[in-house]
């Protein structure tokens, strides 16, 4: 029997027990014995692959759309140190291996040191192919051959293990294909792929078997991963109280929200029309407005039924920041659509995203939080105080107003 499993993120599927951690013969758990474990939970999982596909992120680039969420993860705590892996070295705790995460130069070394491991573990499963892809660079193991057939200049491991995917039907293989991962990007495009190429896809969650064809009507499956994007993921914020489930029901429901998400990420840049027609959807299927021509319309008339709570926490976000937001979601989205191309991905420079010190950051606005001519107007009413000796409050209007307007402004 054929069948082809496409593993990702694989140090997260074996983390050491209490009981790896505390052996009875009082030995240390070693970072071989971690290699094994990787090893031995991937070949019990999937006892009668015949081909598996091991598919790593990548480290190795100067900046990426993840940077700001590493970031934030890392906080303000100084970067971690280097660690050179041994393999009769202790693991270290949970702790510690997390903190060794933190530095991509540790996780290039941890994906040679499986590399290395695998490449004799592999050994006593000879009627199973093994594959390990790094980056733009796969090998068969145990004899380190390069894999051309699978390699690819993507840039995250989600749309690597699609690409694979792609590669094993064009070859005309129609065996069942399992992915192993736990992530939920991975998930998501795996149902958008599974009604786009012919043959089946599943995916394995603990210890079942799920067809992806099964994991959302047909309809939903074609625009799953720009509602996916824009509701909210790794590198795009979601909307304060605007659940997944509910823009999902309401994606459903609707033949104009389907027709507006089938528009985004069908080309870079973004065009206009689809930075109007995704204000349009945000505004309608987001926050409720079926009046509402604008943004800034739709914030005014939430504001007015929010002003009674005091609260200001559920307004919709305005055009300038939201068109950016767009930028990011059609680029990602662009991305995953073309998961079967083997071209390196454009820059997200300038699609949403930003340099600064070296790290990939998204634009959150390029306009001021007030319009600019009333900025303006301010700056013209302080600098006549200043001029005149008066204070603001002396310059014109009674003292009350102006004590509001001070609190409104600074």
């Amino acid at each position: 029997m054929l069948l082809y499993v496409l593993c990702c993120s694989i140090w997260y599927l074996a983390t050491p027990s209490l009981e790896d951690r505390q052996r009875s013969d009082g030995t240390s758990f070693t970072w071989k014995a971690y290699a094994s474990k990787i090893f031995t939970v991937i070949t019990l999982r999937h006892r009668h692959a015949s081909e598996i596909v091991l598919v790593n992120d990548r480290y190795d680039l100067p900046f990426t759309i993840k940077d700001s969420e590493r970031n934030l993860r890392s906080g303000n705590s100084p970067g971690p140190k280097n660690v050179l892996i041994r393999a009769a070295d202790k693991f270290p705790s949970p702790r510690a291996f997390q903190e060794f995460l933190r530095n991509p130069a540790n996780k290039e070394r941890l994906q040679k040191f499986l590399q290395t491991e695998f490449n004799v573990l592999c050994r006593v499963y000879p009627n199973t192919k093994f594959v390990y892809s790094v980056g733009p660079k796969c090998w068969t193991m145990p004899d380190g051959n390069r894999c051309g057939n699978y390699e690819c200049d993507h840039i995250e491991a989600d749309t690597v293990i699609f690409f694979v995917y792609s590669k094993i039907r064009r070859s005309g293989i129609q065996t069942l294909v399992i992915i192993d991962a736990e992530d939920t990007d991975i998930l998501v495009v795996s149902t958008y792929v599974a009604n786009t190429i012919d043959g089946d896809l599943a995916i394995k969650r603990k210890q079942d078997i799920i067809d992806c064809r099964t994991l959302c009507p047909k309809e939903i499956a074609d625009i799953i991963i720009p509602l996916h994007i824009h509701s909210g993921c790794d590198t795009t914020a979601a909307f304060f109280a605007r659940g997944k489930t509910t823009i999902y029901d309401k994606a459903f429901a609707s033949e104009d929200a389907r027709v507006i998400l089938r528009s985004v990420g069908k080309s870079l840049p973004v065009p206009q029309v689809v930075l109007d027609e995704m204000a349009m959807f945000t505004i309608k299927f987001i926050y409720n407005d079926n009046h509402s021509q604008t943004l800034g319309d739709a914030s005014a008339r939430k504001w007015t039924e929010m002003k009674k709570r005091k609260s200001t926490l559920r307004l919709p976000p305005d055009r300038n920041s939201h068109d950016l937001k767009i930028k990011r979601v059609n680029y990602q989205t662009f991305m995953m659509l073309n998961f079967d191309k083997a071209d390196p991905p454009p820059s997200p420079i300038n699609h949403g995203w930003t340099l600064d010190n070296g790290m990939c950051i998204p634009v959150r606005y390029t306009q001021p939080a007030l319009p600019r001519y009333l900025s303006e107007v301010r700056q013209h009413h302080l600098q006549i105080g200043a001029d005149t000796g008066l204070g603001e409050s002396d310059s014109g209007g009674d003292s009350d107003s102006d004590d509001d307007d001070d609190n409104g402004y600074e």
